[in-house]
């Protein structure tokens, strides 16, 4: 008697094509709001793309288990993460040097807050997370989570503010013009 060497067809089972397709639109979906929550929190682009490059490539390897997660992105986020502060740590707020003014204001309002605050703060509004899978992604305690979050948004709109006022007083200060010069002829 000789034993089938194929298994029986199994109904869960996706084609390797269907795989590539289904990363694929997970892909274009997600890269670039990981990509802007990952510059988000270290402030180097550079290190923020390579990372979330790195980040994908692992959930690729991984696509069969992580795509029949609710939220896929929830998985390939934390690794983006790690990896972006592992190497921003190196270069800490290293930037191009041609951000606009009011990016480059953000991402120092950004950088002075604590890493569980701004993480707190990137997932509920970045990410638009819950507050239970913010907490849990920071791995903090709900309470205390709520806490980071709130006390991080208090600390970046008092920074932008400050921001704002530096900005409009170097304005107001840098070409002042003479109300005579302005008449004209007359």
């Amino acid at each position: 008697m000789t034993r089938s060497t194929t298994a029986p067809p199994d109904e869960t089972y996706v084609g390797s094509g269907d795989l590539a397709a289904g990363f694929d639109d997970f892909y274009k979906d997600a890269r670039d709001r990981l990509l802007l929550q990952t510059f988000a929190l270290t402030g180097d682009l550079a290190v923020a793309r390579s990372a979330v490059r790195e980040a994908f490539v692992v959930a690729w390897h991984h696509w069969r288990k992580t795509s029949r997660l609710a939220d896929p992105e929830m998985s390939v986020r934390p690794h983006a993460w790690r990896k972006a502060l592992r190497r921003a740590s190196t270069r800490p707020w290293h930037r191009k040097k041609d951000l606009d003014g009011e990016v480059r204001a953000v991402l120092d309002a950004l950088g002075s807050l604590t890493l569980n605050q701004r993480k707190a703060l990137l997932l509920t509004q970045l990410a638009a997370v819950s507050m239970e899978e913010m907490a849990h992604e920071v791995g903090l305690p709900l309470k205390a989570a709520e806490r980071e979050c709130a006390l991080g948004a208090a600390h970046l709109a008092t920074q932008a503010w400050r921001s704002r006022r530096r900005r409009s007083r170097s304005r107001s200060t840098s070409s002042p013009t003479p109300p005579a010069a302005s008449r004209g002829p007359g």
